[in-house]
């Protein structure tokens, strides 16, 4: 038999008369790997969503607040050559009817929400800008007030000169004398500040210039946030931070800090992002498994075949050779599907918080993960259809190896020198032995597969339990306390006066803790804190070391 013909001719007469269960072999191998790689594109997702919410709302990279700064001082700042862009947003004394806050920012002009903290209006529309009655509202705070698109929020203001006898430390005499407020909440937005601790409370809610330029001699203004972006992110914010420390040296309040406010949310989506890790290892392994097993059986298909193939003159390689067409189907069938399925799957990501962080949901196109994936299927397939095809070609006659020397055979032989008794050393021969023609199985990859699954399992399973145990001990995280509750308004020194707080039936525990967000260490702005007993004991959380 002439060795190209002889080949040609077995192996189309294979896929002439086997082909049902080369398409079906593809689709299996196309399912378990749309499945993975649509996992680990949607981990890799995942993994960039805050980050490019961050990027396309032009998020603010520090916050300044101060009294009331001068042109001078803002123009100076915005002429830095780190600075990308500066809101200035006053913060209006205004109590909204249901809700703790205190003041309530205006922008002054349309650099907020334009060129800085860009919103993605989820429901309603954005305010416009020369409205005095208008405002869009973050989910956290539209979910903490039962509120959406239509119903308006009724609120009272304080005068300026209210304002001033509360800035000097004191309370004014009467009720706010500013004008009754009501405003239309024309739309439900999300930044990404929102997806962090500050979503879950009140969000960044401001209102629109057309209301700063309204009542800005009616309603007095506590004090002035400044939200800057930074041309180059967080590596500019310390230059930035000195430069602002000394713009506004001498204003009468002044701190400036580097901006987390997603850090909560970014935490989140680190957990989300391994929990996808882990189940697109396991699922790639038990994938393995299957399809080693089914490229097994299809090659011992032909097994009963290898003594007559070898009479005709066939070498081994031209036996193994009689493989390659039906493997190279599946493999680039079975890639394709893959890739597809893939694809498809993209929608379905990312998951859960960082679903809502993605800018850009719908269909996505990991190249990388595609390309890199395409070529494994293809490799693996290849792979696991020509080893057996090989140990298939090696039985056929004197090449066949002894039984004693296969891995069941060495291991009952073990155990029964171990002296355990005969129906165990027999279980173990019959487990790792792999079988011959249409009943061998990859012992080898079905163990190894096996041992990752169950640590799969178990590593999630430890994962979910050591989440609960944290979720249900604040302590552990850093919380060891119940309530905090800040009060802006106060100017007396750490150790003052605590309003009779400690006095409250029911409290173990009273301490206040007084901060500051601008001492300076080694050339670093640094926050620094120090809790004050009032009652028991509160203390911060000791991660290493001792407290003083």
């Amino acid at each position: 038999m002439r060795s190209t013909g002889g080949v040609g001719m077995v192996a189309a007469n294979r896929l002439r008369h086997g082909w049902r269960g080369v398409v079906a072999l593809a689709v299996v191998v196309g399912v378990v790997g749309a499945i993975v790689l649509g996992v680990v594109a949607g981990a890799r997702r995942t993994d960039t969503a805050l980050e490019r919410f961050r990027e396309s709302s032009g998020a603010a990279d520090l916050q300044i607040t101060t009294r009331e700064p001068t042109e001078a001082q803002l123009e100076e700042l915005r002429s830095l050559p780190e600075v990308a862009a500066v809101a200035e947003l006053p913060n209006y004394q205004i109590l909204v009817d249901g809700s703790q806050l205190p003041v309530v920012p205006a922008a002054v002009d349309e650099t907020f929400g334009t060129d800085i903290d860009r919103a993605v209006v989820l429901e309603g529309r954005e305010a416009d800008p020369d409205a005095i009655d208008e405002v869009t509202i973050g989910e956290g705070f539209a979910d903490q007030l039962g509120i959406g698109v239509g119903d308006r929020l009724e609120a009272i203001s304080v005068t300026p000169e209210q304002v001033e006898v509360v800035i000097a430390g004191d309370f004014f005499d009467g009720a706010p004398g500013g004008p009754p407020l009501s405003i239309e909440v024309v739309g439900i937005v999300r930044r990404p500040l929102d997806l962090g601790e500050l979503g879950g409370t009140e969000g960044l809610f401001v209102l629109p210039p057309g209301f700063h330029r309204e009542y800005r001699d009616q309603i007095g203004v506590y004090q002035t946030i400044l939200r800057v972006r930074t041309a180059g992110g967080a590596a500019d914010t310390e230059r930035v931070t000195a430069e602002a420390q000394r713009i506004f040296a001498d204003a009468t309040l002044f701190n400036v800090v580097p901006l987390a406010e997603d850090v909560g949310a970014e935490n989140t989506i680190d957990v989300l992002e391994a929990a996808l890790w882990i189940f697109a290892g396991v699922a790639a392994l038990a994938g393995l498994v299957v399809v080693s097993i089914l490229l097994s059986r299809q090659v011992a298909q032909l097994d009963a075949e290898q003594p007559t193939l070898r009479a005709l003159g066939m070498t081994r390689a031209q036996r193994v050779a009689v493989h390659l067409p039906a493997a190279a189907v599946v493999a680039v069938a079975g890639g394709l599907l893959a890739v597809a399925g893939a694809v498809l799957l993209s929608p379905r990501f990312p998951i859960d918080l960082a679903r809502q962080a993605e800018p850009d949901p719908g269909v996505d196109v990991d190249l990388l993960v595609l390309g890199v994936g395409f070529a494994l299927v293809v490799l693996l397939v290849l792979v696991g259809m020509l080893v057996p095809a090989f140990r298939s070609s090696r039985r056929a006659g004197l090449d066949e190896a002894p039984d004693d020397a296969r891995l069941g055979a060495r291991l009952a032989a073990a155990a029964s020198r171990s002296g355990l008794p005969p129906r165990i050393a027999n279980g173990v021969r019959m487990a790792f032995h792999r079988g011959r023609g249409r009943s061998a199985v990859p012992v080898r990859s079905a163990v190894l597969g096996g041992v990752f699954g169950v640590l799969g399992i178990t590593a999630g399973l430890v994962f979910a339990a050591s989440l609960r145990t944290t979720v249900d001990d604040p302590a552990r995280y850093g919380w060891a306390w119940d309530v905090a509750a800040e009060d802006q308004t106060v100017n007396e020194p750490c150790g003052g006066d605590d309003r009779g707080a400690s006095e409250i039936e029911g409290l173990e525990a009273v301490a206040e803790l007084c901060y500051s967000e601008n001492l300076q260490v080694d050339g670093r702005s640094v926050s620094a804190m120090a809790f004050w007993p009032l009652r028991g004991t509160v203390d911060p959380v000791v991660v290493e070391g001792r407290a003083p």
